[in-house]
């Protein structure tokens, strides 16, 4: 008689062991597989290191002062509804350089004015803790480097999304407001006004997810703020404009206060 051994660990179980969120008999299972399987030893060390990073500050972005000066500019022009998408599906030739580049989004500085929000209730903070997005800056060569606190407006941005927690989310969208206060979409594409369309699908319980697109935009010299927005469920481009017009999210680098979303802003430059 052969015997069926146990399924291995989900992420999502884990992730819940490691945020104290499983029943008694729960946490005795886990351990006892633990104990049993370097296999999921190894699945939860690789998840505690993932945790780790996701919540790890960036030195880099932390020195960057931009507050001030982008209100000062934000101030002065008013918010456009639609603009130019354009993207080059060139990903495989690039995907293994992206490797050992490091977590971005998520690792917020602790200045006041970049703190993420998010409207999930209690299970905010957790879920904050395990959605991240990973930005590269792609040059005319094709060479993708992590994004940190400038890119030029002739470079392309290339994303990749984790999903993890014990309640992993399921729809995703990335869009940026630049100096001149306009709103520039990566995902969903929003290419064509007069269209509305959704929040992109994401897979749950996974890490490292590289999306397939390297996307050009027309950016306004200076500061840029990337908004990468997980939401449980789908949301539309022009509800989320709509939403962007409201006096309490004029502040680009305000996050959006959405019931059942994550909004993890990137502030950056753009030089020309």
């Amino acid at each position: 008689m052969k015997i069926r051994r146990a399924e291995p660990l989900k992420p999502t179980m884990l992730a819940a062991y490691l945020e104290g969120e499983v029943t008694p008999s729960e946490g005795a299972a886990i351990e006892t597989e633990l104990a049993e399987s370097p296999r999921a030893r190894r699945r939860l060390a690789r998840l505690r290191e993932i945790g780790d990073a996701l919540a790890a500050p960036i030195p880099e972005i932390e020195k960057v002062d931009l507050v001030v000066p982008w209100k000062q500019a934000a101030a002065a022009r008013a918010r456009s509804g639609w603009h130019g998408w354009r993207r080059i599906p060139e990903m495989l030739a690039i995907a293994a350089a992206l490797v050992t580049v490091a977590f971005v989004a998520v690792r917020r500085p602790a200045n006041d004015e970049f703190r993420a929000k998010s409207a999930l209730g209690g299970n905010s903070s957790s879920q904050e803790h395990w959605s991240g997005v990973r930005i590269y800056r792609v040059d005319a060569a094709g060479e993708a480097t992590r994004l940190q606190d400038r890119f030029r407006a002739a470079e392309g941005l290339l994303f990749s999304y984790t999903n993890l927690g014990p309640r992993p989310l399921d729809h995703f969208m990335v869009f940026a407001i630049d100096t001149g206060g306009a709103v520039r979409w990566f995902y969903p594409a929003y290419d064509r006004e007069g269209t509305n369309p959704e929040s992109i699908a994401i897979r749950k319980g996974d890490a490292d997810v590289l999306l397939p697109d390297i996307v050009h935009q027309d950016f306004a010299p200076g500061p840029l703020a990337i908004h990468a927005l997980f939401s449980d469920g789908a949301l539309r481009v022009l509800d989320v404009e709509a939403l962007l017009r409201q006096p309490q999210h004029r502040d680009p680098m305000e996050p959006l206060s959405i019931h059942g979303a994550v909004d993890h802003v990137v502030v950056t430059v753009v030089d020309p």
